[in-house]
């Protein structure tokens, strides 16, 4: 079982303090950072899939107003000509909008299989 406050508190963390986290403080940098971060996650739950991942990331980019991209959002602000600045708290928004969909889903999943 995931243990999601801790990622979210780790994003919490990068939001604080982002150059402690990732260097160069940049969007895609962070989107990077974020997306492996994901990926340790992926590989080492067995409560979740990695298309409940994939499908948590589209919901929460939706939910923040954003589409869907393989890229990532930050992309579709650089479109938009967002700066940096609120390109990565935006960034952050989404990830733990993401975490907590998936935490949502987790309990769900853990729920119906002791029902069972």
């Amino acid at each position: 079982m995931l243990i999601v406050k801790r990622f979210i508190d780790n994003i919490e963390a990068i939001r604080e303090h982002p150059g402690l986290h990732v260097q160069p403080v940049t969007p895609e940098a962070l989107y990077n950072h974020l997306s492996s971060l994901t990926w340790g996650a992926m590989l080492s739950t067995d409560t979740l899939s990695f298309g409940d991942f994939t499908n948590a990331r589209q919901e929460a980019n939706r939910a923040c107003g954003w589409e869907s991209r393989a890229c990532g959002p930050h992309i579709e602000m650089r479109e938009k000509e967002i700066p940096d600045e609120k390109i990565i708290e935006n960034l952050l928004d989404v990830e733990i909008k993401m975490w907590q969909i998936l935490d949502q889903w987790q309990r769900e999943n853990l729920s119906s299989k002791e029902k069972v």
